[in-house]
């Protein structure tokens, strides 16, 4: 007997490794916008400075990426195309961490459930139980979205996760003014389970050198890489200040 015939097809098809793919081949193929000026399926060429943030991310052996950027330039949405890849093909807990509650609440309201509930692939991985869709909390089948607040230490606390997303690390929530540890050395410790395949994105505007997002770029990163566009005119790539 063939060992294939020992499982039913719904078997074989769960149990199937699935084909990865890069985070930025996944969005175009399954990424749906609604509240956006271009709304349908997402495309690389609107953005495409975004498609190596995107792909970077999902490199198995990058641990951290710091995203020093522009407001409103698509990078918190590339994230979330990240998360979604993630979902769909690599499931691991995801801890979602902005600077105060109503930017979370927001945030899982306004964008993250939308990304959800306008995908047909990630729709999929609903349970169905009413519950299990918050404004902090988000229960798929496989794994669960966690959505915390750098001010609130309890929020940060006693999840192992291998997914974490800091947003807008230089807002006052994520500064160190308690006695404990700084809210992105909490984070950081909730990633120690999955030490080896995890993935941390902090992401912000910059606002002064002593800004938490300055110091990642300009300290801790070890590989740093600026985005140049092709000149119209002259045809040299040019750094775009």
């Amino acid at each position: 007997m063939c060992s294939s015939d020992l499982f039913s097809r719904a078997e074989r098809k769960r149990l199937r490794k699935k084909k990865q793919i890069r985070p930025s081949v996944w969005a175009e193929k399954h990424r749906v916008l609604v509240k956006s000026r271009l709304p349908g399926l997402w495309k690389n060429s609107v953005t495409p400075y975004l498609v190596g943030i995107m792909d970077v991310m999902a490199l198995p052996y990058v641990r951290e990426v710091c995203i020093c950027k522009a407001p409103q330039t698509g990078v918190s949405e590339a994230t979330m195309n990240f998360i979604g890849s993630r979902i769909d093909l690599a499931a691991g807990d995801v801890l979602y961490t902005f600077p105060d509650q109503k930017l979370t609440n927001e945030n899982f309201g306004d964008r993250l459930i939308p990304m959800i509930m306008n995908s047909a692939r990630l729709r999929s991985y609903l349970t169905g139980v009413k519950n299990d869709m918050t404004q902090d909390r988000i229960n798929l089948q496989h794994m669960t979205l966690y959505g915390s607040w750098a001010s609130s230490v309890a929020t940060l606390s006693n999840k192992p996760i291998r997914y974490a997303v800091s947003d807008e690390i230089d807002k006052p929530g994520f500064g160190s003014s308690r006695a404990e540890a700084s809210p992105l050395d909490l984070i950081a410790k909730r990633l120690i389970t999955f030490f080896d395949v995890s993935t941390h994105i902090k992401i912000s505007s910059p606002s002064v050198e002593s800004g938490n997002i300055w110091i990642e770029l300009t300290e801790n990163a070890e590989v740093v890489f600026d985005f140049h566009v092709r000149c119209p005119h002259c045809d040299n790539m040019q750094l775009m200040q």
